[in-house]
């Protein structure tokens, strides 16, 4: 779980230093460091598969969303970079260490025998528990947003400049077809006008009930 954590910190570190200084072994170490801390996810939930139950276990690891952001990562690590598509992971990175370190890191470095304690429990525990409470949804929200206004725009932009491939946009499509289908969070935030790709090639808006 150290290793979890550590793969979302180094994420949004490199982040942040390859938005700000547009170095490529930033991104290079940002994708690496995404790539852990899902395996490690996807590793602790599924565990590794057993020869009779291959089927199974694929069918399931498959429907899995960290399933999706790994594979994603996978294929931003063969392209160019593009700082946009780190955004997403970097903010659930965010969330995740800060909850890593509300309820594991900080009780465990800063024991109640420590003098360090009552500030720790009283007011570093408390800032990141407030965070995380009022933020971590308003973010996932402007995550999803993003992923469809934001990113798609830009990678079918890129395609024209050569900076990704044609298929790209159409993969992605896919994953944000993946994303409303099996994702209740984004499904929650109301996607009235999302379009997606049908498969007959066409686009068209995805309405859906609300209770």
């Amino acid at each position: 779980q150290v290793f979890w954590f550590l793969g979302h910190a180094t994420t949004v570190i490199q982040t942040l230093i390859y938005i700000i200084f547009s170095g490529a072994r930033n991104y290079t170490k940002a994708i690496w460091a995404i790539l852990l801390s899902y395996g490690i996810i996807l590793y602790k939930a599924h565990g590794t598969p057993k020869l009779n139950n291959i089927q199974m276990y694929v069918q399931r690891i498959m429907v899995d969303e960290n399933t999706q952001y790994l594979l994603l990562a996978l294929i931003w690590w063969t392209s160019k970079p593009i700082w946009v598509v780190l955004l997403p992971f970097a903010t659930f990175s965010v969330f995740h260490a800060a909850n890593y370190m509300r309820t594991e890191l900080i009780p465990t470095v800063i024991p109640s025998t420590s003098p360090f304690y009552v500030i720790s429990s009283t007011k570093v525990i408390p800032l990141l528990t407030h965070f995380s409470q009022t933020y971590q949804a308003k973010c996932l929200r402007a995550v999803s947003y993003l992923e469809v206004f934001f990113i798609l725009p830009y990678l079918i932009v890129f395609v024209f400049t050569g900076k990704v491939s044609f298929m790209t946009p159409f993969i992605f499509v896919q994953f944000l077809r993946f994303r409303y289908q099996f994702s209740p969070m984004v499904r929650m935030f109301e996607f009235r006008s999302l379009c997606v790709l049908t498969g007959n090639g066409e686009f068209r808006p995805v309405k859906h009930s609300r209770s």
